[in-house]
Formats: C-alpha cells, sequence, structure tokens
C-alpha cells in the first residue's frame, strides 16, 4: 500500500509540473524569428531537425545566403545524430544554393561530399541526386567527358534505386551533354529515350526539353524543317505555360532565321517580344529584340532594325541595372538578418532567464501542494480499504454466480454429447442399412459371374461379365463419389463430345437388365447435339437413371429416353418408365444418400440409394438441374436440364 502511495504522488507532480512548467513548440511558429527562435528552444534532437528543416524551406525560395547557412545547420545536425537521411535536404539546397550564387567551385565541394556520405549509407537516391547535380555542373563547364561520367553513374544508382522515374531526366540531360558536345546521333538518341521513361514512369518534366534538345540537333545539322516540326509541336504542348511558350517562340523565331523564312521569323520573334513584353520577362525580351534586329536588318527594314537593335541595348542595360540593384538588397538583408538574429539570440537568453525564475516558484509551489496531496492521499488510502471490501463481497457474489453458470454449461454439454451419441447411432444403423442394401445390389450380378456357365455362346458370356463387372464399378464409383462430396467438391475434366453417341452407348450397356425381361428402350431426340462436360461422369449419370428405370419396369414394357431443346440456353434429357411410379411426399427424399423408398412387392428390387445422390451431386457440379415428374402407379420420369450444348444438326 505504501508503494502504490509513493507512485500516485509521483504521478501527480509530474503533471502539476506539466502544467506549470512552459512548454514551446516550433508548429506555432510562422514568421522567420519565431522559426529561428522554435529552434533555438528545441529541447530534442528531433525537434531540432524538425526546426531547421522548416526554416530552411522557408528561406529557400527567398535568400540564398540563409538557404546557405541553415543547410549547413541541418547537415551537422542530421550527421552529428547518425539521420544521414536527413541531411539530404541540406546538401541538395546548399548545392543549389551555390549554383544560383555562381560559386560552382562550392557547389561542386559540398555534392561531392554529399556523393561520398550517401555512397557509404547506401542510400541510393540521394546518391543519384548528387551525382546528377555534378554531371550538370561539369556540362555547364563545358567539361563533357566529366559530365558524361557521373551522369552515367546517377543513372545505374536511380536503375537501382525504387525512384526509377528520375531516369527520364537523366536521360534528358545525357541528351543535352551530347547535344552541346555536338554529338548528334546519341543526342537523339538520349532524347527518344527520355521522352519513352516519361511514358512508361507518367512523368511530363521534361517532355518539352527533349523536344527542344531535338530540335536544337536538327538545326545544327540544317534539317530545319525537322527542327521546326518539332519546335512546334513543344509550342502546342506547352499551350498552358505562357513562359515555356516565350521561349519556343525565340526558337522557333531563330530557326526560321537560318533556314532563310525571314517572315516567320518576325512573326514568332514579335509574339515573344510582346508577350515577354507584359509579362516583364526581360530575358526574353532581350533575345527576340536581338532576332527581329537581325531579321529586319537581313530584309533591309534598317529603321525597325535600329529601332529593336536600341531596344535590344536598353533591356541589356535594364537587366544590368536590376542584378546590382539585387545584389545591393542581398547585402542590406544580410545586415538586417544578422541585427534580427542577434536581437533574437538575446531574446532566448531572456526567455531561459524568465524559466528558471518560473521553476523557482513552481517548486515553492508544488512543495506546498505536496502536503495537501498527503492529506489526500491519506483520504484516499482509507476510501480504498472501504471499497476493497465492498469488492471482496462482489466477488463471493460473482464466484456464486460462476458456479451456477458452470453449473449450466455442463448441462448443456451433457445434452450436446446425448445428440452427439443419437446422431452416431442413427449412422451406425445407415451404416447396416447400407451394407444390406450395397450386398442385395451386388448379388445379381455376382449370380450372373458365377452362373457363366450356363451360358454356351462366349460372346454372350462375356458380355454378361463386362456389363456386371461395369455396373459393380458404377456402385463402388458412385459410393466412392458420394462420399467424397462431403469433403470436397467434384472435379470434372470437360470436353465436348456428341450427345446421341454417349446415349447410345449407354442404351447397350443395359442389355443384361433389358433383355431378360424383354424391356425396349426407344430414344427420342429433336436433333443431334454436342455437348461440353465430362463425358465419363455424364456416362454414369445416365446408366444410373436407366439402371433405375429398367429395375422398376415391368416385363415387355418401354422406357423412353428423350432429348429435346426446352430454350435457346437449355436442354432437356429425360428417362421415364411405366413402373409403380412414386409418391409425391417422396420426392423430397429421393436424391438423398442411402435413400431407399418402400417399393410394390412386384417389383422385387432394391437399391443402395447412392445412384441418385450421386446424379444430384454430378449435376450440381456441372451447374445443371436434377429432378422427377412422377405419381404412384403412374410410372416416373427422371429429367436433367443441361446448360453448354451446340446444335449439330437438325
Amino acid at each position: 500500500m505504501k508503494t502504490n502511495l509513493i507512485v500516485l504522488f509521483a504521478v501527480v507532480l509530474l503533471f502539476l509540473s506539466g502544467i506549470l512548467v512552459p512548454k514551446h513548440s516550433y508548429a506555432q511558429y510562422k514568421t522567420p524569428q519565431d522559426l529561428l527562435l522554435s529552434y533555438q528552444t528545441a529541447k530534442t534532437d528531433s525537434a531540432e531537425l524538425e526546426s531547421l528543416r522548416q526554416i530552411l524551406n522557408y528561406w529557400r525560395a527567398y535568400k540564398t545566403d540563409s538557404t546557405i547557412i541553415y543547410s549547413r545547420l541541418l547537415i551537422d545536425k542530421a550527421l552529428s545524430c547518425d539521420e544521414i537521411s536527413k541531411a539530404y535536404k541540406g546538401y541538395y539546397w546548399l548545392t543549389n544554393s551555390f549554383i544560383e550564387a555562381g560559386q560552382i567551385d562550392s557547389a561542386l565541394v559540398y555534392a561531392f561530399e554529399g556523393l561520398e556520405i550517401f555512397s557509404e549509407a547506401e542510400l541510393l537516391y540521394p546518391k543519384t541526386v548528387m551525382l546528377l547535380l555534378i554531371g550538370e555542373q561539369f556540362r555547364a563547364m563545358q567539361q563533357f567527358d566529366d559530365a558524361e561520367k557521373y551522369l552515367f553513374q546517377a543513372w545505374e544508382a536511380a536503375m537501382k534505386s525504387d525512384r526509377k522515374e528520375v531516369t527520364a531526366g537523366i536521360a534528358n540531360r545525357i541528351a543535352a551533354v551530347y547535344h552541346e558536345s555536338k554529338n548528334h546521333e546519341k543526342a537523339l538518341l538520349w532524347a527518344d529515350s527520355s521522352l519513352k521513361l516519361e511514358e512508361l514512369y507518367d512523368n511530363y518534366t521534361y517532355h518539352i526539353k527533349n523536344l527542344a534538345i531535338k530540335a536544337a540537333v536538327y538545326r545544327d545539322q540544317k534539317l530545319y524543317q525537322k527542327a521546326l516540326d518539332i519546335l512546334h509541336l513543344a509550342l502546342k504542348a506547352a499551350k498552358n505555360n505562357e513562359v515555356l511558350e516565350i521561349e519556343l517562340m525565340n526558337n522557333l523565331a531563330s530557326t526560321y532565321y537560318q533556314f532563310g523564312k525571314t517572315d516567320r521569323a518576325i512573326e514568332f520573334a514579335e509574339l515573344s517580344y510582346v508577350k515577354s513584353a507584359q509579362m516583364e520577362l526581360d530575358a526574353y525580351s532581350v533575345v527576340s529584340s536581338e532576332i527581329l534586329a537581325r531579321t529586319y536588318s537581313k530584309q533591309g527594314d534598317f529603321e525597325k532594325a535600329f529601332d529593336f537593335m536600341s531596344e535590344y541595348e536598353q533591356i541589356r542595360h535594364r537587366i544590368f541595372y536590376r542584378e546590382r540593384d539585387a545584389q545591393i538588397a542581398e547585402l542590406n538583408t544580410r545586415y538586417e538578418t544578422q541585427k534580427k538574429e542577434t536581437e533574437i539570440e538575446q531574446q532566448k537568453l531572456r526567455l531561459v532567464e524568465n524559466e528558471w525564475a518560473m521553476k523557482r516558484k513552481n517548486i515553492i509551489l508544488i512543495s506546498v501542494l505536496a502536503l495537501f496531496l498527503l492529506l489526500v492521499l491519506f483520504s484516499i488510502h482509507l476510501f480504498i480499504a472501504r471499497r476493497k471490501i465492498k469488492s471482496a463481497h462482489n466477488e463471493l457474489l460473482a464466484k456464486n454466480t460462476e458456479i451456477e453458470r458452470q453449473k449450466q454449461e455442463i448441462e448443456s454439454k451433457a445434452t450436446e454429447i446425448q445428440k452427439a451419441y443419437n446422431k452416431l447411432k442413427e449412422l451406425d444403423i445407415q451404416k447396416h442399412s447400407f451394407i444390406h442394401m450395397l450386398v442385395h445390389d451386388l448379388k445379381n450380378p455376382l449370380n450372373l459371374l458365377v452362373n457363366l456357365d450356363l451360358f454356351d455362346d462366349e460372346q454372350e458370356r462375356s458380355v454378361l461379365v463386362k456389363n456386371s463387372a461395369n455396373q459393380m464399378l458404377t456402385m463402388v464409383m458412385n459410393m466412392l463419389d458420394v462420399s467424397s462430396s462431403e469433403e470436397k467438391e467434384m472435379k470434372l475434366h470437360k470436353e465436348k463430345f456428341a450427345l446421341n453417341e454417349i446415349l447410345k452407348k449407354t442404351i447397350d450397356a443395359q442389355d443384361f437388365l433389358r433383355i431378360p425381361k424383354k424391356i425396349k428402350i426407344d430414344l427420342q431426340t429433336d436433333s443431334a447435339y454436342s455437348v461440353f462436360a465430362d463425358k465419363n461422369i455424364f456416362h454414369r449419370m445416365m446408366v444410373n437413371l436407366l439402371s433405375n428405370a429398367l429395375k422398376f419396369s415391368y416385363s415387355s414394357d418401354i422406357v423412353e429416353v428423350l432429348v429435346r431443346k426446352k430454350n435457346e440456353s437449355i436442354l432437356y434429357v429425360s428417362v421415364k418408365d411405366n413402373g409403380p411410379g412414386i409418391k409425391k411426399e417422396d420426392h423430397k427424399h429421393l436424391f438423398k444418400k442411402f435413400s431407399q423408398l418402400d417399393q410394390p412387392k412386384e417389383s422385387h428390387m432394391g437399391s443402395t440409394g447412392l445412384g441418385l445422390a450421386f446424379c444430384k451431386i454430378a449435376a450440381e457440379a456441372h451447374g445443371w438441374t436434377i429432378g422427377v415428374c412422377s405419381e404412384e402407379r403412374k410410372g416416373a420420369e427422371f429429367w436433367i436440364e443441361l446448360s453448354d450444348f451446340e446444335l449439330v444438326n437438325s
């Protein structure tokens, strides 16, 4: 009890300390200052990494220098915590930031460093991206051999990773290397490969870039019409991206100019010029204005050529001054950011001091509350003691209830055991009945075999032996199939066969039952049909139905086998006799296992009851329907409705 009180006391103290000690969550901060504060006050490595990731996501869209600072911090923290995969974003944005700042050497240094780390950690996708960045920078520096080397390494790493969709972009950059190194054949090959990979991985990002590379190759080869066709195709694909449209229009204008079609060159250059001016895209306006100046000069319209050349120079100066202003603004922002970071550091110190003051107050408050809690816990102890006494009483009542429930359960199980005993007894009676019926059914074919010496004709003796053996085999197979149907579904080996042929074969096999009673079997069919079913099982079904009809037919009687098409999807096959018939109340028992109905004394026949049960199982396995039409003293007609049949001829 003392141990329980101590544990409860500790839990309450922890709860109170959780309420009174202030917590800081980086999720609530939105401004750069708040994000920085969340990083500085982070309590765990994972929280610190998450704060750095959020800060990096904020600055990478605005400031290159801030992106570089926080990328380095993220890398250092991730590596110190052995969270190699989380260093990927840091290396990626650090390399890109140096590229944007024009510091290619620094970009390559960090790209190679990331490549080494991700290769050792066997992180295939980050390794692929680093190789791609390195290859692209060598391409930008026109060091094509190195570019080709690292881009092919990126390709191999991507093929081993689970991010194979990046292979489309790698193939595009390889195509760019071959284009710039004037290896036109390989450039076209890799551009086409990139297009196919885009379709395979549903990645449309590089589609227009691939088309532009192909067009540039054809333009270099002076195949201007091919280049123009591809550029028009790319322009159509870029209709939802105005910037790409402007770039492609400049390419079209330049190609038409080289092709000697100056009017079309002016058409696309002016479209590009107007759109880029509206969108204030000086980088594209300067290209289109230069093309227009050269094209009008070629046409001899020197006034317009002079105007566009003047515009070209103005745009160049505007770009230069804008870049200079951006550099000045960047330096000013760096100064402001540094000043704010100093202020945040001071805020952090004040926050730490306030936290310590709050903790001291909390210690005093917790001590007072602890005394109060001891009194409360003592009261709880008394309350728990009373509850235990009451609980013991309730437990005793519950045990008495459980004893009563167990008594009822024992009585219920005794009832179930009695039912099981009755079922076993019933099965034992069925077993003895089945043995009796099986012996009775086997008696006739065995008698024939025993008395074979009474028949002088060798052929007749051979037929009798075969028919008797087949009759006994049918009984055994019926027994096996009906028995196995309780455990598993009947297996069918379907094939296409002629229905009339199998019926004639079945009828011929019944001569040993038909001839002694002088019974005639009349086969009536409206057409010749082929059926897709298990041929052997269907034959056994008809043997069972015919043998039953013959057993219960009177001497010199007629048994009819009828085949007719009921409708387009059902074929009706029946066996009809004129025997004693079956009471309607007995129809429901006919197809059950071991079912043997009371027959008139004059029939002198018995049955195991397995033949019709087998027919029912076989029909259901095929998806057919089987039934009977009969009344007492009016004969019986057993019918099967088949599917999967074809008309051979009428």
